[in-house]
C-alpha cells in the first residue's frame, strides 16, 4: 500500500527527500539549531523553491548545494544590529554543500556572480570548499542557538573591514577594590537563602539563580527581562507595568553598589542582579542572550559587565568568539570583566564553594566605550 504524498513534501518521494538528508549527515550533525538542519522537510522545500543545485554525472546525483540568487539588496548582519555586509540583487549566496569534493568544487566555481558562502564554522568539508574555491572569509553570523557560521566572499562584493568592539567577547577591564567587593561578600553572607532560580531553558540543573538588586518590578525575585520571558507568561501579565526599578536589596547594598558606579562604570544602568552559580558542577549552558535585541557596544545599547564577588580557581566561564575560538577564563575576585552576551558562552563551577557574581547591564556611553578600548580577547593572563 503507498504512503500518502504529504504536502510538505511536494510531490517528492518520501525516500527520494531521506536519501538527500542522509548526505548532510555530516552537516546536521555539527548544527545546533534544529532549523538549520537539512531534514527531508526542508530538502523539499529546497526542491520545490528551486533553491538545491543537484550536480550528476552520469545520471546519478553526486553532490547537493543549497544555493539561491538574491531578489533584493539585504544587510548581512553578525548579530541582530551589527552588519558586515551588503548582499546585493543578482548576488549568489552558497550554504553548506555537500557530495563528491571535485563537483561541488566544479559548481561553484562554474557560478559566474558575485557570491557569498555562509558555512557552520564547525563543518569541516564546507569550509575547506570555499577555501579551495578562492573564498575569503569576512566575518561570522552568530544565531541565538549558539550555532557560529563563517561567512566568505568571492567577487566585488560590499563588506564590513572592522566590525570595532563587536570582535571582543570577554575581556577583563580593571581590578576593583577588594576591600569594596569584602563588604558586598560580607553583607551577602548575612542573608537567607532568597535566590530566585533563573527561568531559562539554559539552567536545566536549576543551579543556576540571582537576586534583583535593580530590575523590571520591585521584587527581589524578578531577575528576568520581561521582553525574554515567554509569549504565555507575557500574556498572563499583560496587564501589569513593568519598568526598570530599585529594589529592597538595592538599599541594603546601596553604599557599596553606589560605590562601583562611581568609581568602576560611570554610566546610567538597567538591571543590577547578583547572580549565583551552585557549587559540585553546577552548570549554565552553552546559549546566547540574542533575545535582547538592545545588546551591543555603541552608544544607547545595553552591555554586560561582571564583578566576581565569590568565587574558586575552579570556576570556569567560557565564551565562543566570532573565529569559533572557546575562550576559557577564571574570572578572579575583585576584577571589572565586560561579557558580549550575544556571543555563545557557558559557565560552569567545579569547586566546592558557590560562584556569586555582581553583574551590571550599563547604557553605553563614551565612558564606557572607552574602557573597551585597546582590548584583546587573547590578553587574557593568570
Amino acid at each position: 500500500m503507498e504512503k500518502e504524498m504529504k504536502d510538505w513534501q511536494h510531490g517528492y518521494e518520501l525516500e527520494y527527500l531521506k536519501s538527500i538528508e542522509s548526505s548532510f549527515s555530516e552537516y546536521n550533525k555539527v548544527c545546533l539549531s534544529p532549523f538549520a538542519e537539512m531534514k527531508k522537510n526542508r530538502v523539499a522545500e529546497r526542491l520545490f523553491s528551486k533553491e538545491m543545485d543537484i550536480v550528476k554525472k552520469e545520471d546519478k546525483e553526486v553532490a547537493y548545494i543549497p544555493t539561491s540568487v538574491a531578489r533584493t539588496k539585504t544587510p548581512v548582519k553578525m548579530f541582530n544590529n551589527v552588519v558586515i555586509g551588503i548582499k546585493k540583487k543578482g548576488e549568489r549566496i552558497i550554504e553548506n554543500p555537500t557530495g563528491d569534493e571535485l563537483s561541488v568544487k566544479e559548481r561553484i566555481n562554474s557560478y559566474a556572480e558575485n557570491c557569498w558562502m555562509v558555512v557552520n564554522s564547525e563543518y569541516e568539508f564546507g569550509n575547506k570548499i570555499a577555501i579551495d574555491c578562492g573564498f575569503k572569509k569576512i566575518g561570522s553570523k552568530i544565531n541565538s542557538f549558539s550555532d557560529i557560521l563563517n561567512v566568505y566572499v568571492r567577487g566585488d562584493v560590499e563588506y564590513v573591514k572592522d566590525v570595532g568592539n563587536n570582535k571582543l567577547s570577554l575581556v577583563k577591564i580593571q581590578d576593583v577594590s577588594e576591600e569594596l567587593v569584602d563588604k558586598i561578600s560580607d553583607k551577602i553572607s548575612k542573608l537567607d537563602n532568597i535566590f530566585a532560580n533563573h527561568y531559562s531553558n539554559y539552567n536545566k540543573s536549576k543551579s543556576w539563580s540571582a537576586i534583583s538588586l535593580q530590575g523590571y518590578s520591585p521584587e527581589i525575585s524578578m531577575i528576568e527581562k520581561p521582553s525574554e520571558m515567554s509569549k504565555k507568561w507575557q500574556k498572563e501579565n499583560a496587564d501589569k507595568e513593568f519598568k526598570i526599578q530599585k529594589t529592597e536589596m538595592y538599599e541594603y547594598f546601596k553604599d557599596e553598589i553606589e560605590e562601583v558606579l562611581e568609581k568602576y562604570i560611570g554610566a546610567e544602568t538597567q538591571r543590577i542582579r547578583l547572580m549565583r552559580l551552585e557549587p559540585n558542577q553546577g552548570e549554565l549552558d552553552r546559549h546566547t542572550d540574542q533575545t535582547d535585541k538592545e545588546v551591543g557596544v555603541e552608544n544607547g545599547d545595553i552591555m554586560r559587565l561582571h564583578i566576581p564577588i565569590k568565587t574558586n580557581k575552579d570556576v570556569m566561564f567560557s565564551v565562543w568568539n566570532s573565529e569559533n575560538k572557546r575562550l576559557d577564563r577564571n574570572m578572579k575576585k575583585s576584577t571589572l570583566w565586560y561579557l558580549d552576551m550575544r556571543k555563545p558562552h557557558r559557565a560552569i563551577n567545579g569547586g566546592k564553594d558557590e560562584r556569586i557574581h555582581l553583574v551590571i547591564d550599563v547604557i553605553v556611553n563614551d565612558n564606557v566605550k572607552q574602557k573597551l578600548n585597546g582590548l584583546n580577547d587573547y590578553d587574557y593572563k593568570e
